[in-house]
This record gives structure tokens, C-alpha cells and sequence, in this order.
């Protein structure tokens, strides 16, 4: 008996050291974005107006949330870890592997300098948002 109250006490001192440790590194932050624009797999669109917000760490599984100016909602929900990055040119960003509400796998690349904002990325096709002006 006193070995299972010992052993249940350690497995819960386990998982609230877990629980501890998820909060501790879950410093959810957002990105407002006014532009965004596409890539069709060969050539980019140009600068369009719009109106997204991006909650990054979001919930207990560090997810992101998108809000658009229409009040849609899309959470995209995180399946790796956060990779530290850096593009052709040199700017450092953190990519992570999501799902949307529909199972298809993206990639999100944010970017640390925030004028270059942050690219969603299905396979071939992208979209990049921007803060502009």
C-alpha cells in the first residue's frame, strides 16, 4: 500500500512539474498584420490590404490562433517543437509544423525582425503577412 501512495505521489509531483514547466514557456504573445500577400508556387501576388491577428502560444499546447476583421477564427494547432531558423539572406526565424481545423499540415515561419511578419506555408504555396503602415 505505502508503495502505491509513494509511486502516486512522485507520478503527480511529475506532472505538476510538467504543467509548471508548459506555463513557464508558454509566453503567448500577438502579431497584428494589415497586408498580406501569395505565392502560387512560382511568382508572388502583390501587396493586398488586410486586417489578421495572430495569438502565438496560445492555450496549453502553444497553438496559434488567427482572428480576421470578419470575426473568423482558426486555430492552428501546434505538432513539433519550435526549430530556430534562418533564411537565404540571413534573417533569423522560428518555423513550427501546425494543422489547421481541417488536418492539413502548414508551415509557420515568423520572422524576428517583425517587418518581414510571418509566412504560413502549404507546400508549394505561401502567404506572407506584413505590418506595413
Amino acid at each position: 500500500m505505502s508503495v502505491r501512495i509513494y509511486l502516486l505521489s512522485v507520478f503527480s509531483f511529475l506532472i505538476f512539474m510538467g504543467n509548471l514547466q508548459a506555463q513557464e514557456e508558454n509566453n503567448q504573445f500577438r502579431r497584428d498584420y494589415n497586408y498580406y500577400s501569395g505565392f502560387d508556387g512560382e511568382k508572388w501576388t502583390e501587396w493586398e490590404r488586410t486586417s489578421v491577428t495572430l495569438v502565438f502560444n496560445y492555450g496549453i499546447n502553444s497553438d496559434v490562433l488567427k482572428f480576421t476583421a470578419n470575426g473568423e477564427r482558426t486555430l492552428y494547432r501546434r505538432v513539433s517543437n519550435v526549430e530556430n531558423s534562418s533564411v537565404g539572406n540571413g534573417e533569423k526565424c522560428q518555423f513550427i509544423t501546425v494543422l489547421d481545423e481541417n488536418g492539413n499540415m502548414l508551415e509557420i515561419q515568423l520572422f524576428e525582425n517583425p517587418d518581414l511578419g510571418v509566412k504560413l506555408i502549404y507546400g508549394n504555396f505561401a502567404i506572407q503577412l506584413i505590418k506595413g503602415d
